[in-house]
């Protein structure tokens, strides 16, 4: 009697040791399923975010360098009062310069870099999708200040080295410069933020945000 019940007893102890095995290699196999899927999705989530991030600087950088190789023939001299003058040479035309070819060269670039900010900001994450933001932002308000430094040109073409309009030109050369390098500071805060992005390991904070 004694000895069945323990035959009994050491079948059921068997049975559940063999049940638990059972469901902890159910349980560890279902997790490294969940692993794998999770490390899959986050390696085709960068690889999306690489690619959208690599064509965004691309477009950026080609705009912010079309309106930084803008030369304009200046003379800096001290007015009358004594304050600094920016004149441009009175043999300078700025059909040269603002072409309609260099509009529409701009304008070409400013959708393309519309467009690949699009894409930046679908991809995410919210903190490098709002650097985009900025970034484009600041590179719309450049391309204005282009066109509106040659309107001030084109308006100030018959008196370029009277003493009142240089200060106005000087004004606008420094709005513009400003403005460019507003927009190159904000590729390089973009840049950086990508940066880090695609560095992330996926467990620390900055993922999660």
């Amino acid at each position: 009697m004694d000895a069945g019940l323990a035959a009994i007893g050491g079948a059921v102890v068997g049975s559940f040791a063999t049940l638990g095995a059972s469901l902890a290699a159910g349980w560890y196999q279902r997790e490294g399923v969940r692993i794998t899927a999770r490390s899959e999705h986050r390696k085709q989530r960068h690889s999306a975010q690489e690619a959208a991030y690599r064509e965004y600087i691309k477009a950026a950088t080609e705009t912010i360098t079309l309106l930084t190789d803008i030369h304009l023939p200046t003379t800096t001299t001290r007015g009358t009062d004594g304050e600094i003058v920016t004149t441009i040479s009175s043999r300078f035309d700025p059909s040269i310069v603002f072409t309609d070819e260099f509009f529409e060269e701009l304008e070409l670039r400013e959708t393309q870099s519309r467009s690949a900010w699009i894409e930046v900001s679908l991809v995410g994450p919210s903190r490098v999708a709002e650097k985009g933001k900025k970034l484009f932002q600041s590179i719309q308000q450049a391309s204005m200040m282009a066109g509106f430094t040659a309107a001030v040109i084109d308006e100030s073409s018959s008196n370029l080295e009277d003493e009142s309009t240089g200060r106005n030109l000087a004004r606008t050369f420094k709005d513009f410069a400003r403005d460019v390098h507003e927009a190159s500071t904000q590729l390089d805060c973009f840049t950086s933020a990508a940066r880090d992005c695609l560095e992330d390991d996926g467990v620390s904070k900055k993922a999660q945000i």
